[in-house]
């Protein structure tokens, strides 16, 4: 049985690429990992803790998927069946890692304004964590096949039998690219509004989550509203990471008789 790949030491990898270089320098955001390291390192927690709990999960039998009908889909979905790609996959995947090591480009703020390069890394970071937990959770909950589950070759059968065969909503791989894009592209907006390289940086961000969507979609591992879904939910998160971050747009406060929760969008 194919054994579901570990997601544990690219994380290491990847918070320790963060930290490694949290002492370099780039005030638009009121982000601080000594006075918010709770905060980041409970998104983490719950993360690591939800991969975790799904790793040691017992492998599941899939008898009652062996009869699946692509008619039972909506109409947008049912072309998703006809593919199988391993070649997109593995396309969909040079994507999904390069996106996640876009944030490198925020070098660019290196000696501007009077933000740390590694505080906005690391709050990108902390908003990463929690869009991963997010979609683990949809698939968990959803228990979606994926499109390839409704095809019976023999190629595909062997890749049938697996825990994440039943992950298809929503596709991770687009919500994170959306996520690492749009999230470079607002802070480097932020940031340096005059740049002439804006139109750059929002092109680059809608188009390659688009692309990465359409992979995962040739390769046969989601359908369409799988590819729609994760590209708003990275995009959103990504986004409103650095807006609720910047100047604290999100206040709480105690009131009488509970709390008001004020987020100003500016």
């Amino acid at each position: 049985m194919k054994k579901v790949k570990s997601p544990y030491l690219f994380t290491l990898l990847l918070i320790s690429f963060f930290v490694i270089i949290s002492n370099c320098s780039a005030q638009t955001y009121d982000f601080e990992f000594k006075k918010d390291k709770i905060e980041f390192f409970t998104s983490f927690g719950l993360n690591v803790g939800l991969h975790i709990y799904d790793r040691l999960r017992p492998e599941e039998y899939f008898d009652d998927y062996w009869e699946l009908d692509k008619s039972a889909l909506w109409s947008i979905d049912r072309s998703a069946v006809n593919h199988y790609s391993m070649k997109a996959d593995q396309w969909s995947d040079v994507l999904l890692y390069t996106s996640i090591l876009s944030p490198a480009s925020l070098y660019l703020l290196k000696n501007k304004n009077g933000n740390k390069v590694g505080n906005i890394l690391l709050m990108g970071i902390q908003g990463y964590f929690i869009q991963d937990a997010m979609n683990l959770s949809f698939k968990l909950m959803a228990e979606r096949p994926r499109p390839y589950m409704y095809n019976f070759s023999e190629e595909i059968l062997k890749h049938r039998l697996n825990k994440n065969d039943t992950k298809s909503f929503y596709s991770g791989h687009t919500s994170t690219t959306a996520y690492f894009s749009f999230f470079c592209a607002k802070v480097l907006s932020d940031i340096n509004p005059e740049s002439k390289l804006i139109p750059v940086y929002w092109t680059l961000a809608s188009s390659i989550p688009a692309l990465t969507g359409y992979l995962r979609y040739k390769a046969g591992k989601h359908f369409p509203t799988d590819v729609i879904m994760g590209y708003v939910v990275g995009a959103s998160y990504g986004l409103l990471i650095p807006v609720l971050y910047k100047a604290r747009n999100i206040n709480l406060d105690a009131m009488p008789g509970g709390v008001r929760l004020t987020v100003k969008f500016d």
